[in-house]
């Protein structure tokens, strides 16, 4: 999701591996113009692998942002993810990715004709406090 114009942008791959995941951001890191380019990750096995550090690294201008684990439900992208999985789920029975992307690419055409940016409503106080309250809670011991 380009959050400055609410925009969504897909790719389909077969697998989902490191390899897939460099081959979607090398484009990424060509194609845009803005002087830093952040994504926001969450702990998903590819993501991590040693071969997307490297990339990392060898690209400041892109750097990464991971969710906290167990907290994907704060993250507005996981919520549009999720969105677009329930859409594309409940139209029908699908048999594997090449039957997925003709229902993702017109979930994706459809929310862009109609996109605006995300409106962030709470405060970095406010977010980092909620955050402070979710560690204590996960650090009690019963």
């Amino acid at each position: 999701m380009d959050l400055d114009t609410g925009r969504l942008y897909d790719a389909c791959a077969a697998r989902n591996r490191h390899q897939e995941f460099l081959a979607f951001l090398r484009p990424w890191a060509r194609r845009c113009p803005t002087p830093q380019v952040h994504r926001v990750l969450d702990h998903y096995r590819p993501h991590r692998h040693r071969k997307g550090k490297t990339w990392w690294a060898a690209h400041p201008r892109c750097p990464f942002h991971f969710t906290p684990t167990y907290s994907s439900w704060r993250n507005i992208i996981a919520h549009g993810f999720s969105a677009r999985q329930r859409h594309v789920r409940a139209h029908g029975s699908l048999a594997g990715v090449a039957v997925l992307q003709t229902p993702v690419g017109r979930y994706v055409r459809g929310g862009n004709r109609r996109a605006v940016p995300p409106c962030w409503e709470a405060t970095a106080d406010a977010l980092l406090g909620q955050l402070a309250h979710i560690r204590r809670t996960y650090e009690t011991v019963h």
